[in-house]
């Protein structure tokens, strides 16, 4: 499959940070490889906490790492719309094994 026709455009944020450090993480290529796999797990796993009787397709936006670990290894984002509190995005979690967790995180910007 080729992932760039998917997700030609995707942010990424890396919190805490230095370039180096985030070019020098050993998991880009494999999470590239896993990206489309990853991001099915990711939408089940949103679609479990939406109301069943209004389902959305989300289109993945954001891959973010944070060295705090508050997304565990990485997280996918995807840009839910504009809510009372601002720009939502809900967020999938996982580990440096590529294991999901099953919550689902949510912020506004």
């Amino acid at each position: 499959e080729n992932v760039g026709q998917a997700f030609n455009s995707l942010n990424i944020s890396c919190s805490g940070y230095t370039e180096d450090e985030m070019l020098s993480l050993t998991f880009w290529p494999q999470l590239y490889a896993k990206l489309d796999e990853l991001d099915r797990v990711a939408q089940k796993i949103i679609q479990k906490e939406m109301p069943s009787d209004d389902p959305v397709v989300l289109k993945l936006t954001d891959i973010m790492l944070d060295t705090s670990g508050c997304y565990g290894a990485f997280a996918l984002g995807y840009d839910v719309g504009e809510s009372i509190a601002g720009q939502l995005y809900v967020l999938v979690s996982f580990d440096e094994n590529f294991t999901a967790r099953q919550d689902v995180i949510y912020e506004t910007l």
